[in-house]
């Protein structure tokens, strides 16, 4: 079930695995204070890594499991976890800025700051900064 406590239950498994990741899209709208609670379908993450190998390698390993395969491209990966999706989109730190390299050849650049610290139901999160929305 896609609850607050799922939230912060995957960030926290995804810094004791040493991956930099922050909340974005809808639950980070909702901590941010940008929309008002809401039910979810999915979680949306970013990673700020230079690729996925830590993502693959914990998914080789099983400290992630239910790897989405169709979702599985240059800037993205998934899995299920309780029941809800989580996608989660490589920035890359480039010499023009953090950056998304959507389909491998399409660039999007993030505003700087990209990270933010938030509420979600009590609890400090990252998240993609209010200036990104």
């Amino acid at each position: 079930m896609n609850t607050p406590e799922t939230v912060t239950t995957v960030l926290a498994k995804l810094a004791e695995l040493r991956i930099v990741a922050a909340l974005c899209g809808g639950w980070a709208e909702e901590a941010l204070g940008i929309i008002p609670p809401r039910p979810h379908k999915d979680i949306d993450i970013v990673v700020e890594a230079n690729d996925f190998s830590a993502i693959d390698q914990a998914l080789i390993d099983g400290e992630l499991k239910n790897e989405i395969a169709a979702k599985r491209f240059a800037h993205k990966r998934a899995f299920v976890f309780s029941e809800t999706m989580v996608e989660m989109y490589l920035v890359q730190n480039r010499a023009n800025g953090l950056v998304t390299m959507f389909w491998g050849d399409t660039e999007y650049v993030w505003r700087d700051p990209l990270v933010a610290v938030a509420q979600l139901h009590g609890t400090s999160i990252r998240t993609v900064h209010r200036k990104t929305f």
